[in-house]
């Protein structure tokens, strides 16, 4: 229904249980972490959020779901299918609950390679066609464009997250590129692109 206040509890339970695991054994917290967060969407399917009460406490769900991932220390393996198993709840995000699951997914990914590959990866699932215009395509897409920029900048691709987002009218995009300035140690420029943007366009996270 309009609350589905069964959900509600059931995520705050949850959640307050990952968090008491995470202190003795953060890979089954990770574990416990990506299930909720893979529920997520299908729990809350027919819940109106008007207020952003929910959208609140599902990006701390997010949250907590990176620090686990980040204490954990996960065969490779295991890891990997996790992060598959994430991906397909996030293509299945239609409502969309767990969209900024996307913003965290080079923090997610926990190496150097591991952040590498997927960078490589949602390049590719955006660009097909290696001979096309690599930034039209991007400036295209609608979804996977979402992911990339956070991935490119954990994976160090500062220059290339710059060329796609520096004059984006979007905020939520355009910061990944102020945070690609900042880790270059320009950070005067960072500073003139955080002024010469739109307050409203900017989301507290």
């Amino acid at each position: 229904g309009g609350r589905n206040t069964a959900a509600f509890k059931a995520r705050r339970e949850a959640q307050k249980d990952i968090r008491a695991v995470l202190r003795k054994d953060p890979a089954d917290a990770a574990r416990g972490a990506a299930l909720l967060v893979e529920r997520l969407s299908p729990a809350f399917s027919q819940v109106d959020d008007s207020s952003g009460a929910l959208q609140t406490q599902i990006r701390k769900t997010l949250a907590l779901l990176e620090d686990c991932l980040t204490r954990a220390a996960l065969p490779d393996a295991e890891h990997d299918a996790l992060l598959e198993s994430l991906w397909k709840a996030w293509l299945a995000d239609d409502m969309p609950w767990i969209e900024r699951l996307a913003d965290r997914w080079g923090a997610l990914c926990r190496t150097p390679e591991r952040t590498r590959a997927w960078a490589t990866r949602l390049q590719n699932l955006m660009d097909p066609n290696p001979d096309g215009d690599w930034h039209e395509r991007w400036m295209e897409s609608d979804r996977y464009r979402l992911p990339l920029l956070p991935t490119l900048v954990a994976a160090g691709e500062h220059d290339e997250v710059i060329r796609l987002a520096i004059d984006s009218p979007h905020w939520h995009e355009q910061r990944h590129a102020i945070e690609a300035l900042r880790a270059q140690g320009r950070r005067a420029e960072a500073l003139r692109c955080i002024r010469a943007s739109e307050p409203e366009e900017r989301t507290t996270e």
